[in-house]
């Protein structure tokens, strides 16, 4: 017993890691709201202020990562992923086809932009586009037959007093005329809400960071070498690197956590098992503890026996000394009577 109790505790310890506390708080109920009602939580990683819900639904076959902020409660960023669907092999769709076919996928889709990139050595086409939201929408797309694999979604703040999306773009760009917007994000730095916006510039992936409140410049960086190309400059040929993009990589991640589910279930059924070998062996106790008990009442029995036919003999003992008695006394009377 002490062997399941050890075995239990060791079990506990390593399924409480990876255990979700009951409930919803309200970041997870802002999160929930972006994924359909099918869908799963299968993990969450926090930064502190903002915390990532990762998300499987196996009816769509789609995975998913929300980003919702704590101070102030808000939805930074969705990411989604079509679980199997990769990029092309070659670039055999046009951009002008691309961009049609996201517009397909998201009516009313005002297209910003596109870029060509390869992910795990496929191709695929980056979309860029808004539908009127205030959010700047991300769709890769198969390079060679246009299938939908997945779209980042970019919030615009909700607080008042800081500036909103489009505007940290358009002051972005205005620090460089000659880029392409590639992405912006709302994140935290130093305690600052800061807008970040990646452009495209001469092969180069610029990161400018702006104030979320007056929109002006925090910082720059302009060492990192592009991953990308924008679709309009893109020849057959041209060499691109694999790229490490948040919203494509959502699949892995939620596999990661997959992963760590199925192994929190293999260690609960290890505890089940544990469990029902102890269970067995309670009961094999308990059934020789019955077979003792039946030896004993069988001893019993055996006394009783003896005992009953001890006294039975003893009983006939004294009839056949009573019966001799009587013989006796007969005889003696006999004898007087002669």
């Amino acid at each position: 017993m002490k062997k399941f109790f050890a075995t239990i505790l060791a079990l506990s310890m390593m399924l409480s890691t990876a255990a979700f506390a009951a409930g919803e708080s309200p970041q997870e109920l802002e999160a929930r709201k972006q994924v359909p009602a099918t869908a799963v939580l299968t993990s969450t990683d926090s930064d502190g202020n903002t915390t990532d819900y990762y998300y499987k639904d196996k009816v769509s076959k789609t995975n998913y990562k929300v980003s919702v902020s704590k101070e102030p409660l808000q939805v930074i960023s969705t990411a989604s992923k079509v679980a199997g669907n990769k990029g092309g092999r070659a670039v055999v769709l046009s951009q002008q086809q691309a961009e049609d076919m996201a517009k397909e996928y998201y009516a009313g889709a005002n297209v910003l932009g596109s870029f060509v990139r390869k992910n795990d050595d496929r191709f695929e086409y980056l979309v860029l586009f808004d539908i009127g939201d205030g959010r700047l929408y991300r769709s890769s797309l198969n390079a060679e037959n246009g299938k939908l694999i997945g779209t980042g979604v970019k919030f615009s703040s909700a607080t008042e007093g800081e500036i909103a999306l489009f505007e940290a773009a358009a002051n972005a760009k205005a620090l460089r005329p000659d880029g392409h917007i590639m992405d912006i994000e709302l994140e935290q730095k130093d305690g600052k809400r800061v807008y970040e916006v990646k452009i495209w510039e001469n092969n180069k992936e610029v990161e400018i960071k702006l104030d979320a409140v007056t929109g002006e410049l925090v910082e720059q960086d302009d060492t990192k070498a592009a991953k990308s190309v924008p679709a309009q400059s893109y020849k057959e040929g041209v060499e691109l690197t694999n790229i490490d993009d948040d919203d494509a990589n959502v699949v892995d991640e939620v596999k990661d956590a997959t992963d760590a589910v199925d192994e929190v279930k293999d260690a609960t059924d290890a505890v089940d098992e544990v469990k029902d070998a102890t269970d067995d062996d309670d009961d094999n106790d308990d059934d020789d503890n019955d077979d003792d008990d039946n030896d004993d009442d069988d001893n019993d029995d055996d006394d009783d026996d003896d005992n009953d036919n001890d006294d039975d003999d003893n009983d006939d003992d004294d009839d056949d000394d009573n019966d001799n008695d009587d013989d006796d006394d007969d005889d003696d009377d006999d004898g007087d009577d002669d």
